[in-house]
């Protein structure tokens, strides 16, 4: 299991916002969890997108050199696909949040895991708990035809409800999947022995 916490910029204003002290709290929490991946989305909110950015490349370098298992998730401050790209190419998260409103389309969203992917980033296609069921089932299918890494069980402040929909998509999106697959592999043996 990877445990997620959202904490909304809580850890840089309770602790100062000092990208060293931020990092050193992450790697005590991650110790405090050995053998689980952590993942902290945003841990502090530095107040613009180049303050995000170069900050969050400090953080994420310092826990890359201990060896810790805790990931930094961008999310606020990141939202279009030129953010996503820059926040990428900078190595200024492990994990991106890719939220579907803010990044505007379908295919940016693709785009935007795919920018994360080709730069060893982790690539989250989440979004917003007031999106409906149709964009959430959209999600799904970009989720998995990039391989994104991670997805957010939307739309809804609750559990049941996102992970429902979330869940359903992706059972009916990967059954589909294989049957097309047995599908496609009888047709090439009956072609094989025709």
């Amino acid at each position: 299991p990877i445990l997620h916490f959202d904490v909304y910029g809580w850890i840089g204003l309770e602790i100062g916002m000092d990208a060293e002290k931020i990092a050193d709290f992450i790697a005590r929490l991650a110790d405090d969890v050995r053998g689980y991946r952590l993942h902290v989305e945003c841990p502090a909110d530095f107040g613009s997108t180049e303050a995000q950015l170069e900050q969050y490349a400090k953080i994420v370098g310092l826990l890359d050199a201990r060896g810790t298992n805790a990931r930094v998730v961008v999310d606020e401050r990141c939202n279009t696909l030129d953010d996503i790209r820059l926040f990428a190419e900078a190595k200024a998260a492990h994990l991106i949040q890719i939220k579907m409103p803010d990044v505007g389309s379908i295919a940016d969203t693709a785009r935007a895991v795919l920018a994360c992917k080709a730069r060893g980033v982790g690539a989250y296609v989440g979004g917003s708990c007031a999106e409906t069921d149709l964009s959430a089932r959209a999600a799904v299918n970009i989720a998995v035809a990039t391989q994104a890494d991670m997805m957010l069980a939307k739309p809804g402040m609750g559990v049941d409800e996102g992970i429902s929909i979330v869940g359903n998509e992706q059972s009916r999106l990967l059954s589909t999947i294989n049957y097309r697959r047995l599908q496609n592999s009888h047709c090439e043996v009956e072609a094989a022995t025709a």
